[in-house]
């Protein structure tokens, strides 16, 4: 597993992150390069500001040695109805099939 770390906001390029940047990187290097226990292996590597619930969150992401065996469905998502609703991240481009009853 990769521990790179990453946080997305809308807003990086005019306000200041809400926690100190530059103790993120100093944690880092005391765990990658002193090898002390630090705990940010413990923590998702990824942050991001969902704009829809108007909260912070986080996630982790595993990627697969092997890709070839993802490619089949790398391109195509099915599933039945959903009972609640669900938060898509990132760029998705969906084509819906609506149907009304």
């Amino acid at each position: 597993m990769s521990y790179a770390r990453t946080n997305v906001s809308p807003w990086r390029d005019v306000m200041a992150p809400q926690f100190d940047l530059l103790a993120e990187v100093l944690r880092f290097f005391d765990e990658h390069l002193l090898g002390k226990t630090t705990g940010l292996t413990n923590e998702s590597p990824i942050h991001y500001f969902n704009m829809h619930a108007e909260q912070w969150a986080a996630s982790i992401v595993d990627y697969y040695p092997d890709w070839a065996e993802r490619c089949a469905s790398m391109f195509g998502f099915d599933t039945t109805p959903y009972a609640d609703a669900t938060a898509v991240v990132g760029h998705p481009v969906a084509g819906l099939r609506i149907s009304i009853d």
